[in-house]
């Protein structure tokens, strides 16, 4: 059986995408935290700690499946604010995704264009 911080690791280690979620289950406070930007801010971090939010669980896609391990069992109703919230996270998250244009030359169709005029050496 794997245990919550095995679910969390995977999800973080194997998921594209992928949140922490904190939370005050009493008070039904929650925040999503994008792992690509930690550590936090101090000023983050002390609200965080203000609020007294702690682990709730991790939220990711694996392999294009949408994964998630929550470290207690969590309401119906707290689960669909937390999927809703993740779904705002993640168009968010592609609306201000860097365009092609803006990439390294190593990437997208120009790579592709490059790579196509290389010529062939294998033997026939």
């Amino acid at each position: 059986m794997q245990t919550i911080k095995d679910k969390h690791t995977f999800i973080a280690a194997y998921g594209t995408v992928f949140v922490t979620v904190l939370g005050n289950l009493e008070r039904r406070d929650f925040e999503l935290v994008d792992l690509d930007n930690v550590p936090l801010p101090g000023d983050v971090a002390a609200d965080f700690t203000k609020r007294g939010l702690g682990y709730v669980g991790t939220l990711g896609f694996v392999l294009g499946q949408f994964r998630s391990a929550f470290a207690v069992p969590l309401e119906h109703d707290v689960v669909d604010v937390l999927a809703k919230s993740y779904l705002e996270f993640i168009v968010a998250k592609f609306a201000n995704a860097p365009l092609a244009s803006n990439r390294s030359n190593g990437d997208g169709a120009d790579w592709l264009k490059r790579l196509w005029t290389l010529p062939d050496t294998r033997e026939n």
